[in-house]
């Protein structure tokens, strides 16, 4: 079930959570051309039984993790909408 995107805020449908900040603004702009407000990663996806389609180019986001010493760094992550993706197909179908 996708959600449709009236208004919707920009979420991961793995976590449940919306996105925070400024990436919520960046992925609220974008999802402008999808039917969806729905954003993973690529092995989030995967969990979800869904594959990114071949070609397909994601959206950077910026996510502040604790190292070992409990500081807190930034790094980036690529995030794919369900639109990008496609359901895996089981080894026996074709």
């Amino acid at each position: 079930m996708s959600l449709k995107n009236d208004n919707m805020a920009a979420f991961n449908p793995t976590t449940k959570k919306e996105y925070d900040g400024g990436n919520q603004m960046f992925l609220s702009i974008v999802s402008k051309a999808y039917p969806t407000s729905e954003f993973a990663g690529f092995n989030q996806w995967k969990k979800n039984g869904r594959s990114v389609k071949k070609g397909e180019k994601g959206y950077k986001i910026l996510v502040i993790f604790k190292d070992k010493k409990g500081d807190k760094k930034p790094t980036t992550r690529t995030v794919f909408n369900k639109e990008q993706t496609e359901l895996i197909k089981e080894k026996n179908e074709k």
